[in-house]
């Protein structure tokens, strides 16, 4: 299961992303919008094995409190 929380007008989030997911037959969640505060319970709520990410997410992750 994969969770693709970038823009799908975003090369990385449409063609990298669900673009992936769609020829292999794979699920994808879907976020309507990054959110730092919610994406490590997103991943536990879906079973997300792979994580759709760009080096800048990393920085508003670490910046959560714990």
């Amino acid at each position: 299961v994969l969770y693709d929380c970038l823009p799908l007008y975003h090369t990385a989030g449409n063609i990298v992303g669900v673009g992936q997911c769609l020829l292999h037959g794979l699920t994808v969640v879907i976020r309507k919008k990054f959110s730092a505060s919610r994406f490590w319970d997103d991943c536990v709520k879906y079973n997300c094995t792979i994580v759709q990410y760009i080096g800048e997410l990393c920085r508003y992750l670490l910046n959560q409190p714990p």
